[in-house]
């Protein structure tokens, strides 16, 4: 009796041994299960995190880029004095900007890109008239030194446009530098006034050395007397904007007086054809400066119409290229009678009624 007891008793000990085992055994399982089930669970919603993420950083850059350069602009009022050339012209103004920028805001819309662009591309039509002179037809007979004083009118526009296209990009950036650049520009006006009228006392006045060289010395002297009144004596920019007009007015009279003496003292036959050529070339100038000393049209409307564009140096400035043309076909014109002339042939209406057509001008090049 005793015995049976005891082996119960110990297989009821063993019985219960055996079920905490198990039940610790299946504890260890359970949190193992909810481990590997928490770390599936952070596998699964960290790795898409992972992933969008690395999509961000590969994403491709969609924005547009303007198609101009974008530099800041500022209103009239916000202009120091010495920029304040024109209260009818509110707002589109650069103020400052440093080298880097100043070349930036070449293709930037603002109130001086009509003005810095019409002479910049201005230039390169004389270029092509400079090839023109010494391919043409019309001047094979004439001498090497007339076709020098021909193109000295297209030069002379080259450096006049260029100084003027200099000007007008950098005289925003500082006062210092927009008196150097404006002194530059009347200096480039003066020589283009100067060497565009030169080769017209040499086709006028050269059967009278006395008479050639009078007028040749006058007008160097007043060239000079002018460049150096502009770098010596001028240091405030509202008085050269001034001088500006004034020199047209002196330089173009002294130049209309050529041909009227000319034609009096009939040293050559074709003194009224360059008069009539003055007339258009001058006529031309006058016209811009109509424009320019009036305001015209901007003045006409307290709207900001004409701030970027069609203002009137604007204006100013396309008539500016069609008289200096009209200056080389005239000074073209002047060197084919003087070579005519010369060798005996007559200057009539024949030939002048047809002379320098738009159509040779293309053939030459052909």
């Amino acid at each position: 009796m005793l015995d049976t007891d005891l082996n119960f008793s110990f297989s009821k000990n063993l019985y219960a041994k055996e079920i905490t085992n198990i039940l610790l055994n299946s504890g260890k399982v359970e949190n193992q299960l909810q481990t590997s089930r928490q770390e599936s669970k952070k596998q699964f919603y960290l790795k898409p995190q992972q992933k969008s993420n690395s999509k961000r950083k590969t994403k491709p850059n969609l924005t547009i880029k303007k198609p101009f350069i974008d530099l800041p602009l500022t209103t009239y009022s916000k202009l120091p004095k010495w920029l304040q050339f024109n209260e009818h012209i509110q707002s589109g103004y650069r103020f400052g900007y440093n080298v880097k920028n100043t070349f930036k805001s070449l293709f930037q819309y603002h109130n001086e890109t009509v003005n810095i662009w019409t002479h910049l591309l201005g230039s390169l039509i004389f270029v092509f008239l400079i090839f023109y002179t010494f391919k043409s037809e019309y001047l094979k007979d004439a001498t090497f030194v007339s076709k020098l004083f021909v193109i000295s009118s297209p030069i002379s526009a080259i450096i006049c446009l260029l100084s003027s296209t200099f000007y007008h990009l950098f005289e925003q950036s500082s006062l210092k530098f927009s008196v150097g650049f404006l002194k530059m520009d009347l200096t480039g006006i003066l020589i283009m006034i100067t060497f565009s009228t030169t080769p017209m006392v040499y086709f006028l006045m050269a059967y009278s050395n006395k008479i050639y060289y009078s007028y040749t010395i006058v007008l160097l002297s007043i060239g000079i007397f002018f460049i150096v009144s502009i770098w010596g004596g001028f240091s405030f920019i509202n008085k050269m904007v001034k001088l500006r007009a004034f020199l047209f007015v002196v330089l173009s009279g002294y130049c209309l007086l050529l041909p009227l003496h000319a034609r009096y003292l009939e040293t050559s036959s074709y003194a009224n054809y360059a008069l009539y050529r003055l007339f258009l070339q001058y006529g031309s100038f006058g016209i811009g400066l109509i424009f320019y000393l009036t305001k015209f049209p901007e003045c006409m409307t307290k709207s900001n119409k004409y701030d970027i564009f069609g203002s009137s140096h604007q204006i100013w400035h396309v008539w500016i290229i069609i008289a200096s043309v009209i200056t080389y076909y005239s000074m073209f014109f002047l060197c084919k009678c003087y070579t005519n002339f010369t060798n005996g042939i007559p200057n009539n209406a024949d030939w002048t009624q047809n002379f320098f057509r738009f159509q040779d001008l293309i053939n030459t090049f052909n």
